[in-house]
């Protein structure tokens, strides 16, 4: 996984693009995804909750950001 684009950033929360890379146990397949995940975190900024959406506007939506 790697961390593409940062959507928003405020305290407690986080919405990002994570690129996902893997390969097929079986065939070898290379796959690769983008997905918008979500992070929220606690005062102490430890991650009390994490989403992943195949969405941007889904996310954004989760997160609280879009109606």
């Amino acid at each position: 996984m790697s961390l593409g684009d940062v959507l928003h950033d405020t305290d407690g929360l986080v919405v990002v693009v994570e690129q996902l890379r893997g390969r097929g146990r079986a065939s070898g397949a290379e796959v690769e995804m983008s997905v918008f995940a979500v992070y929220w975190s606690t005062e102490g900024g430890k991650i009390r909750k994490r989403a992943a959406f195949t969405e941007r506007e889904a996310a954004l939506e989760a997160a609280g950001l879009v109606s």
